[in-house]
């Protein structure tokens, strides 16, 4: 009498082999994010986000940032989501006779949470972000309206290019 395997006993090591298959070799298998972490190319990713919401609500928001890294995008300091950055990120304000300043902030609250905000980020209805210069790591940037970046190791630099495309507040007609 002639012995072999029976069909559910090859389906059987079929399916076992496929899940350890998957368990060696898949990088779908990790484990879902449980908050919004950006990880590469952060801020331009957030910013695309930003971008969605306006054009699809045209309203102002705001991505305020707090010390540790996380932010929340708000509308009238109601949160539209949460996430949080790989570094914490640090404000300042270019003022027109080209000192640079970190910015203040005051207390705010956004839901429970209450806090002091180390930089915000706004999007007008039009798409136009208001001028974003911020510190991550030893890094500068500078966000124009327009939504495009520029990185800067010297602050010097940054003025530079900001007073030769005549960004300074006084000759771009916004105020910082």
């Amino acid at each position: 009498m002639k012995r072999g395997f029976t069909l559910v006993e090859l389906l059987i090591v079929l399916i076992i082999a496929g899940i350890l298959y998957a368990l060696v070799f898949s990088k779908g298998l990790t484990p879902p994010r449980k908050d919004n972490k950006i990880q590469k190319g952060e801020m331009t990713l957030l910013l695309n986000r930003m971008r969605q919401i306006v054009q699809s609500d045209h309203r102002n928001i705001m991505a305020v940032f707090k010390e540790d890294g996380s932010f929340y995008v708000v509308h009238k300091m109601q949160p539209l989501f949460k996430g949080s950055l790989k570094t914490g990120l640090t404000q300042y304000i270019l003022y027109p006779d080209e000192t640079i300043e970190e910015a203040e902030y005051p207390m705010i609250r956004i839901g429970r949470d209450e806090f002091r905000p180390v930089a915000c980020l706004e999007l007008r209805p039009d798409g136009l972000f208001l001028p974003f210069i911020y510190k991550m790591k030893e890094r500068w940037h500078y966000l124009h309206p327009f939504g495009t970046f520029h990185r800067f190791v010297d602050p010097e630099e940054m003025v530079a290019l900001i007073r030769q495309k005549a960004y300074l507040p006084n000759i771009a007609g916004y105020a910082q």
